[in-house]
């Protein structure tokens, strides 16, 4: 959205691995072979390999498939059989992102903020006693790496230490969860993105 991100996001790519069921999506300003290709390598990150990937016949994917040597398997137009898993993905991120907005009471302009931090949370839950990201990483889940760090919901008010804080100011001052820091590969980066409360009422003026 404009208002959340300075430039209109229109797009986004879903990026889905089938081993772990990890997924993040990529919010784009366009359908660029060049995005998808740095897509790919983010999720990819520098320590795993893609030896190919599932799409559809979108020419950005496989002009970017092309370029990374990528072996890449065809989705069949409008045959449910050989799209179910990522039409199944797709809904399920969209539902949860617009209950995320709704529950943070933000518009859709929100969404390119509030679909990244729903992948999060989606990837750090235990489902059935294991979670996308002890799969992905192999360590543990996050919630027992990282006691000291709850998972707040997206547009939460919260207290929060801003990086340009002057050494006689207030430490912490109110703000609003909207991101997480994560590098490439799905690694973590230790932060939560956060607003302050009065930039957060501008942006909603």
């Amino acid at each position: 959205g404009k208002r959340a991100s300075g430039e209109a996001r229109r797009v986004g790519l879903l990026l889905y691995d089938l081993f772990s069921s990890w997924l993040w999506v990529y919010p784009l300003l366009g359908r660029k072979a060049q995005s998808a290709k740095e897509c790919l390598l983010d999720f990819s990150g520098p320590h795993q390999y893609l030896f190919g990937f599932y799409s559809d016949n979108a020419p950005e994917l496989i002009k970017a498939a092309k370029e990374l040597s990528l072996c890449r398997s065809h989705s069949v137009p409008r045959r449910s059989t050989s799209n179910t898993d990522a039409e199944y993905t797709i809904r399920r991120v969209t539902r949860f992102t617009r209950a995320a907005l709704a529950r943070a009471g933000l518009t859709a302009d929100w969404w390119p903020m509030a679909i990244t931090y729903v992948c999060f949370l989606y990837n750090t839950h235990i489902f059935d006693g294991d979670s996308a990201w002890n799969r992905r990483h192999g360590k543990g889940h996050f919630k027992d790496l990282y006691p000291s760090c709850p998972r707040p919901p997206f547009g939460v008010l919260v207290y929060f230490m801003p990086k340009d804080t002057h050494k006689f100011g207030t430490s912490t001052i109110p703000g609003v969860v909207v991101g997480v820091t994560m590098n490439a590969g799905g690694l973590w980066g230790h932060a939560y993105e956060c607003i302050a409360l009065d930039d957060f009422k501008n942006f909603l003026d």
